[in-house]
């Protein structure tokens, strides 16, 4: 596990100021969730102590994955029950690279095997052009071309720091070196994207699972079809995702949610980088392929709040007992300890009780939310020691 705190993650307190008076110009339209912690507040006691224990799935194994295609290698049952058992029971190791595939939108669900070989060869001829144009500029066009190179360099630069401490990664061949041109890649071909620190984390377990560096990018690209939004420069789907996850820890825990937006920090940001990376840093790899078995299969859309209430109802007691402040939660989001399977399986019920308990007009007040919506949340999320060294914030803290 990799407890160092990304680059993005700090902001000068001038930004927060700038935020601060931005938000003051934003006024509620409605009271948000307040009719819904009224009418269900009662329903928040001993929560832990109600909660099921909620047994999951066996994994999709190589002979249930391979009973599921024809002769012609098309599939014959519906992608949406193959995505439930993934999502509840994971996936063999030895047939994940081939799932994931599909999961990530590079092999269409409806395709036979010609067909996918077909894609194959074809997604790697695009590939290989757009890295073939990156590659062509010369030293003295680079020179010239300011932006590209600060954007290449800032690859490079993260790139060599990637995952160091990973058997894989020691060397910069083969692995790091494909990274790099994955990312630079990427960067070229998206540039309204560009590149975000913290893609490298998502890229590294991709290459070591799929090996191949075309077939990498594309499911690399496939995830960020569904991601993107969280590393373009606002990084707004970060943030849209942390109100959501506020306020479903607000309709699901009021005490905890109410502590929290005592000591200014229900805004979630200690919560930051689990979002972002999809828990990358938090586990070892095997665990984390497990895991996201689960978050790619698309089935949960919501589910990597779900774990991250569950990953957080571990330090509750922790957090309400000591009442502990801003520092110590980001000090705690950044060394948790995760035992996965215990978490996966509190975060099922964990999802199991929200629908049980949220109806149709909580679900759309917690995750249709508007921007307006977002800034006012971000009223009460300005923590007033940004600049300690200890806390962790990302880089943007809100719509600069």
């Amino acid at each position: 596990m990799n407890h160092s705190v990304l680059p993005q993650e700090r902001e000068a307190s001038v930004q927060v100021v700038k935020i601060a008076e931005k938000v003051k110009e934003v006024k509620f339209r409605k009271p948000l969730l307040s009719r819904i912690i009224n009418n269900k507040a009662s329903q928040e006691t001993d929560l832990l102590e109600s909660l099921p224990n909620f047994q999951g799935s066996p994994a999709l194994t190589a002979q249930e994955w391979q009973s599921y295609f024809d002769e012609s290698g098309k599939l014959t049952v519906d992608p949406q029950l193959i995505k439930k058992k993934i999502f509840l029971g994971g996936l063999d190791p030895s047939i994940r690279a081939e799932a994931w595939k599909y999961l990530l939108d590079y092999y269409p669900w409806n395709s036979t095997k010609a067909e996918r070989m077909s894609i194959i060869e074809e997604k790697k001829k695009i590939y290989e052009q757009v890295k073939n144009q990156w590659k062509s500029i010369t030293p003295e066009e680079l020179a010239n071309f300011t932006m590209w190179f600060s954007r290449k360099d800032q690859i490079e630069r993260d790139v060599v720091r990637t995952d160091r401490n990973l058997e894989p990664f020691k060397e910069y061949e083969p692995y790091l070196s494909k990274i790099s041109n994955i990312l630079i890649t990427y960067s070229w071909h998206f540039w309204n994207i560009g590149y975000t620190q913290g893609m490298n984390d998502l890229v590294a377990p991709l290459i070591i699972l799929m090996e191949d560096e075309s077939d990498t990018y594309w499911c690399f690209v496939g995830l960020m079809n569904k991601h993107s939004e969280n590393f373009v420069k606002t990084q707004i789907g970060i943030y849209k995702r942390l109100f959501s996850f506020s306020k479903m820890i607000k309709l699901m825990d009021p005490s905890l949610h109410s502590y929290l937006e005592k000591i200014e920090s229900s805004h979630l940001l200690f919560c930051f980088r689990w979002l972002l990376l999809s828990f990358k840093r938090e586990l070892e790899p095997e665990e984390l392929y497990r895991l996201w078995d689960t978050f790619w299969s698309w089935h949960v859309p919501d589910f990597q709040m779900f774990f991250g209430f569950a990953v957080l109802l571990q330090k509750r007691e922790e957090i309400l007992n000591n009442k502990l402040d801003p520092d110590h939660l980001f000090k705690i989001s950044s060394e948790i300890s995760i035992s996965l399977e215990p978490t996966l399986s509190m975060a099922y019920t964990l999802h199991s009780k929200f629908e049980e308990r949220a109806s149709q007009e909580d679900k759309n007040l917690i995750f249709n939310q508007d921007m307006d919506d977002c800034l006012v949340v971000q009223q009460h999320s300005i923590h007033k020691d940004i600049s300690t060294k200890d806390t962790i914030y990302p880089k943007k803290f809100f719509l600069i």
